[in-house]
């Protein structure tokens, strides 16, 4: 990931300081096959440290994003769309008390392709 993008998301978290984010993710990874712990990404590791301030999360991935449970303590609206084979890539935000609206699509398209 280029080191100018990873500057500029760091930049974006430091400046918000505590204020709730909503975030929309396109994740795509190549190598489906690879377990989990093998796969890298900076941007992601980077917004799993401030999961207490998602307040919407918006996500199509093609792999399952984690393997442990987050806390989401001021998480409202969830968004998941999985292009994935296999696995379950939705019981890691099961910690979410205030959530109020869920979306769920287990085949959705590539947005790329739109």
């Amino acid at each position: 990931m280029p080191d100018a993008f990873m500057a500029t998301l760091q930049l974006y978290l430091d400046r918000s300081a505590e204020a709730p984010l909503f975030l929309d993710l396109y994740m795509d990874e190549s190598e489906r096959h690879i377990h989990i712990s093998e796969r890298t990404s900076p941007a992601l590791d980077l917004l799993l440290i401030h999961t207490l301030r998602w307040r919407s999360f918006r996500c199509i991935a093609n792999f399952i994003i984690l393997e442990t449970p987050l806390s989401l303590p001021l998480l409202e609206d969830l968004t998941l769309g999985y292009r994935g084979d296999e696995g379950d890539i939705y019981f890691c935000f099961e910690a979410a008390p205030k959530l109020r609206a869920l979306e769920i699509d287990d085949h959705v398209s590539d947005p790329r392709e739109q």
